[in-house]
């Protein structure tokens, strides 16, 4: 956790301190979201196009993974009970 105290400007602004700037890779033109909530003002970066394009592609390339080796074994599964089926139910 990191705190300090920020003055506020004549026209309301204030100036992210920088060590927050570089550990939260804030720069220039960054979207910010700001929430009043119990009594607090919240602030949050909003991540960018590209940073949720990465966190994406990082979920879509595990759980693609994860998914194909389940439904390998399903088929597998599958497979055996039909083949038990028929041999136990040659109909």
């Amino acid at each position: 956790m990191y705190e300090t105290i920020c003055s506020v400007g004549e026209r309301g602004q204030i100036t992210l301190p920088k060590e927050i700037r570089v550990k939260e890779k804030i720069s220039k033109k960054d979207k910010l979201s700001v929430r009043f909530e119990n009594g607090e003002i919240l602030i949050k970066k909003i991540s960018s196009q590209k940073e949720n394009e990465a966190l994406i592609k990082e979920y879509y390339e595990k759980y693609s993974k994860r998914d194909l080796l389940i439904n390998n074994e399903f088929e597998k599964a599958t497979k055996k009970e039909n083949e038990w089926l028929d041999e136990n139910f040659p109909w």
